[in-house]
């Protein structure tokens, strides 16, 4: 047993690779461990007591372009799929304090320790940036005395996609028609010209708020699909606040809020696309006034750091700390079944398109900051 680790969640132990090799050639001779693994039509590898990888069958080796069981025995779930926490200490999966929140863990732990099946539900950011929504399934099996862990995955992105995507999409695309259908009924009723142009002129804002959500929606899938391409022209960073700020001024979510702009003296002129700079920067001002009540401050602002513009939303609330650590993950939402698309297009379009880097404070004294690190030049 090696045990030179901490852990913040899972036990931290490994079994030797004398061990491992040893459980591998046990299970070699289990007729029935051999045939359910031979003959299910999915990945499957059966674990040890350590969470490590014994025996696998031939999917899971395709699966991961493995020429040889040397390449995968051993090995934790995790770092098998590449995952990023896996690699955040010496201990491996499961050990980190992110690992809480890991389906794909805790189905492991609760078979293990309740003699159970258990499936849940987990979300997997790889150290290449891809995402994954998987079903872990865990079930126990005992062989000449010892216990190991039927386990494997289920990819179900596509499914958690468009539900995530079809929610989200009617959610945005409803709350702008909303101000349509409402002008347009008072237009009907305007008793002078005046009133009319103003309907006339709230009708034509929600128009292009609408033509903006859609194609939105359309570039998010494109980014997903690695198909999107960026369109660089010359920003100046207060004046792209300033046009998020007045994409809410007019809507439901923005009206009677105390949105501020922190001004900077300094004049910046940066090279980046614009589009998605305030796609970026309407979601990290959209989350923070979901996360306000009242007249409570909301506040953007940016600032210069070197070759790099870093823009900043601010609100008074906390994050939890359970949420803290599944932030940006896709699917992942504080607003119900069926979301989870803001923080992760966050990430997904400053990072892989806009060359960025996003992050978040939070404290109880502080309150929420997310920021947005962006290059002046743009480097394709």
């Amino acid at each position: 047993m090696v045990n030179n680790n901490p852990t913040m969640f899972a036990p931290a132990e490994r079994a030797s690779a004398k061990s491992v090799m040893r459980d591998a050639e046990i299970l070699q001779t289990a007729v029935f461990a051999e045939h359910v693994v031979r003959v299910l039509p999915f990945s499957l590898m059966i674990l040890n007591w350590e969470r490590q990888v014994v025996y696998m069958n031939q999917r899971l080796m395709d699966l991961l372009h493995a020429s040889s069981h040397e390449e995968v025995l051993g090995k934790r779930p995790g770092e098998l799929l590449h995952c990023i926490h896996a690699y955040e200490n010496n201990a491996g999966c499961g050990t980190t304090e992110s690992c809480r929140e890991c389906g794909a863990v805790r189905a492991i732990l609760k078979s293990q320790k309740d003699k159970v099946q258990v499936s849940e539900e987990c979300r997997v950011t790889s150290t290449s940036g891809d995402a994954y929504d998987l079903r872990a399934w865990a079930s126990p099996y005992t062989f000449e005395g010892r216990s190991y862990t039927f386990f494997s995955v289920e990819d179900i992105h596509q499914e958690k996609r468009r539900l995530a995507l079809e929610r989200t999409f009617f959610h945005d695309v409803n709350n702008t028609l909303s101000p349509i259908v409402g002008c347009a009924d008072l237009m009907g009723k305007a008793r002078d010209v005046e009133s009319a142009a103003k309907c006339a002129s709230l009708v034509q804002w929600a128009g292009r708020m609408l033509v903006d959500e859609i194609e939105s929606h359309k570039r998010l899938l494109q980014a997903e699909n690695k198909e999107l391409s960026v369109a660089i022209s010359t920003v100046q960073p207060l004046s792209i606040l300033r046009e998020v700020i007045g994409l809410f001024s007019q809507n439901q979510s923005g009206q009677d809020r105390n949105i501020v702009v922190k001004e900077n003296s300094e004049e910046i002129e940066i090279a980046t696309d614009k589009v998605l700079l305030r796609r970026v920067l309407r979601n990290m001002l959209k989350n923070a006034l979901e996360e306000t009540q009242g007249k409570e401050e909301v506040c953007l602002s940016y600032a210069r750091e070197q070759s790099s513009v870093v823009f900043s939303v601010h609100n008074p609330g906390c994050i939890p700390r359970s949420v803290q650590l599944q932030l940006f993950q896709r699917s992942f939402s504080t607003k119900g079944e069926g979301r989870g698309i803001g923080t992760y297009s966050m990430k997904l379009f400053g990072e892989r398109y806009l060359k960025g880097k996003v992050w978040f404070s939070t404290s109880e004294e502080k309150g929420t900051t997310f920021f947005l690190s962006i290059p002046i030049t743009y480097e394709a």
